[in-house]
């Protein structure tokens, strides 16, 4: 079984975009045009009631009913719509320490892999009227959503066109949004927690003069996903198994509530040379978390000696 989802994932090639059923905005998730698609191969051996288990784990049938109930919406009307279909709810506290200047990079913690970012879109546009968030190019396929999403090719080279489109993104005054960890938080001895995050945010705040506004946001998925997420890691399979689970864990978010906690701006001029990039970035995704518990927290670093 192992063998068989790592192949779909990757689907033997470097870029993963799914294929979907022919439709006018965001077409109809089809599981068995993804793999016969990516690998022909793969289809003709896996049986059919294998094709019927992974489409009850994405929740093909729930995710085509809101689609088709709600293809006609777009932008921030189609991401409301979401929240209200499956009935969930944010908190924010901390409006005042967003900056006036939009010029900003918004880096989050990733809790639920779902929610947790259109809320955070949802809170930046209520605030600048605009968002760009840094996403798995995976997401693109939601195409009422394009409007907040900047794709990033996570099993290839994105393309020199696209890296162009978010330069760019980054030298106007678009808010951009990161989760630099660029997975969903993991759980480790009960704690639910991002793990490293990744530096370009911090390069492209310094790069492009931007200040960061760091957000916590609160949030969890099921045991189930967190099982199979450490059970990979104990297998030592390298292939992102569980992020097959993300549409059935975002189903399961239905009525969830949401905390997010602005905290206070960081200036792109204290990312001194003190401190290598990625270290900044875990000084900064620490901060994060000491965010959950004061939003008026400063980000206070002693320099090294």
């Amino acid at each position: 079984m192992t063998t068989v989802i790592q192949n779909i994932i990757f689907a033997k090639t470097t870029r993963f975009t799914i294929n979907f059923m022919e439709n006018s905005k965001t077409p109809l998730i089809d599981i068995h045009k993804v793999i016969k698609n990516k690998n022909p191969k793969l289809y003709k051996q896996l049986p059919g009631f294998l094709i019927n288990y992974l489409k009850k784990v994405i929740r093909q049938d729930e995710l085509n009913a809101f689609i088709k109930q709600n293809n006609q919406y777009s932008g921030i009307e189609f991401l409301r719509k979401s929240f209200e279909y499956f009935n969930v709810k944010a908190e924010v506290e901390g409006w005042e320490n967003f900056p006036k200047n939009s010029k900003i990079i918004i880096a989050a913690n990733h809790p639920a892999g779902s929610f947790d970012g259109l809320f955070i879109i949802d809170t930046c546009f209520r605030k600048y009227g605009k968002a760009k968030a840094l996403v798995n190019d995976l997401l693109l396929n939601i195409k009422n959503l394009n409007e907040f999403f900047m794709g990033v090719n996570l099993y290839g080279k994105t393309h020199r066109n696209d890296l162009l489109e978010i330069n760019n993104i980054f030298e106007s005054d678009m808010p951009v949004i990161f989760f630099p960890a660029g997975l969903v938080s993991r759980r480790n001895k009960k704690v639910i927690k991002d793990l490293e995050w990744k530096k370009a945010f911090v390069s492209q705040a310094i790069k492009h003069k931007r200040d960061i506004v760091p957000i916590h946001i609160s949030g969890k998925l099921s045991n189930k996903y967190y099982t199979v997420a450490n059970l990979r890691k104990s297998l030592k399979i390298k292939a992102n198994i569980e992020l097959f689970l993300l549409a059935q864990e975002a189903t399961k978010q239905r009525n969830a509530y949401y905390k997010i906690k602005i905290g206070k701006l960081i200036p792109y001029q204290s990312l001194t040379a003190d401190f290598k990039e990625i270290e900044w970035a875990q000084k900064i995704k620490e901060h994060v978390y000491e965010t959950e518990k004061n939003i008026n927290s400063d980000f206070t670093i002693t320099k090294k000696s």
